[in-house]
C-alpha cells in the first residue's frame, strides 16, 4: 500500500481491514512522510525510486501493489518501470494528470493546519486521535510528521472552549494560530477539545457529569500516550487560564 500526499502508513489501520478477509497489508511511508526520512521529494519518479529501493531490500514478491491518491500515481509509475515483480496493481481515488483542488493548494501556502484537515477529513475520513481517559477528540498541529521534533500539548481554558480556542461567545482561532506560529519554529503540537466540549462531547448530557479532576486526567493520559510513541526529543504543556492550573497539576502526576 502506497498512501497519498501527506498521508502515511497510518491510513491502513485507520481503514481497519478485516484480516480474516483480506490478505496482510504493508504500507510504506513515502520519504519525508511519516516516520520516512530523506529530502522533500518533487517528482512521482523520485517516490517510485525511493519505493523500489525499499521493496528491493525486502526481497518480496507475488504481491499486490495498491496505491491511493498520490501513491496511486507512485504505484503507476512502478508499473512502468518494472523492476519489481507483483500480481496486480490497484488504484484508488487517482487520476493521470491529478488535478489538485486550489483550496487545499492556498491553505498549503497560508494555512498549513487546515490543508492537513482538508487531506484527514476527505481522504481517510477520521483526523488522528490520541487516546485519553474519556471520549476525547484531538488534532496534530502542523508539524504532525517531524520525527523527533520537540511536542508542545496545548491545554484550552475554562468554559466550552475547543481546541481552535473558541467558544459559542467568541470566535478567534488563538490556540489554532498558535500551533502554526510553533511549526514555523519546527515544533510540533497537540491541541484537543476537552470533555463535553464539540467532538469530545460523547454522550455526556450533564455538565455537573464532569469534574476538574477528569481535565487532569485527560491531559496525564495524552502524555502517557505521546512518551510511549517515542518520536519526540521533549513533551511541554501551554495552558491558557483554567488550563494552565490544569498542566501544572498533570505534569507533577504525570509518571
Amino acid at each position: 500500500m502506497v498512501p497519498g500526499a501527506g498521508m502515511d502508513h497510518r491510513i491502513v489501520r485507520d481503514i481497519k481491514l478485516d484480516a480474516e478477509k483480506f490478505n496482510e497489508t504493508l504500507a510504506i511511508d513515502l520519504p519525508h512522510h511519516g516516520y520516512s526520512t530523506g529530502p522533500k521529494l518533487s517528482s512521482i519518479e523520485d517516490y517510485a525510486a525511493g519505493i523500489e529501493d525499499v521493496l528491493g531490500d525486502m526481497d518480496l514478491s507475488k504481491f499486490h501493489l495498491c496505491g491511493h491518491s498520490m501513491g496511486g500515481l507512485v504505484a503507476l509509475r512502478l508499473a512502468f518501470n518494472q523492476k519489481l515483480q507483483f500480481k496486480s496493481v490497484n488504484i484508488l481515488n487517482a487520476s493521470c494528470p491529478m488535478f489538485v483542488g486550489g483550496a487545499l493548494l492556498d491553505d498549503s501556502r497560508k494555512n498549513l493546519d487546515s490543508a492537513m484537515d482538508m487531506l484527514t477529513t476527505y481522504g481517510v475520513n477520521q483526523p488522528p486521535k490520541a487516546k485519553a481517559s474519556g471520549p476525547m477528540f484531538g488534532t496534530m498541529g502542523s508539524g504532525f510528521y517531524q520525527k523527533k521534533s520537540d511536542l508542545i500539548i496545548i491545554i484550552p481554558g475554562s468554559g466550552p472552549t475547543d481546541r481552535n480556542g473558541n467558544n459559542s461567545s467568541i470566535k478567534s482561532d488563538y490556540l489554532k494560530l498558535l500551533s502554526q506560529e510553533l511549526y514555523k519554529y519546527k515544533i510540533s503540537s497537540f491541541r484537543y477539545d476537552k470533555r463535553g466540549v464539540a467532538e469530545s462531547l460523547g454522550d455526556i448530557k450533564l455538565a455537573k457529569e464532569i469534574k476538574f479532576q477528569y481535565f487532569v486526567k485527560d491531559v496525564i493520559e495524552i502524555i502517557k500516550y505521546f512518551r510511549q510513541s517515542n518520536n519526540y526529543n521533549s513533551i511541554t504543556l501551554i495552558g491558557h487560564s483554567e488550563g494552565s492550573l490544569i498542566g501544572m497539576i498533570a505534569s507533577q502526576k504525570s509518571d
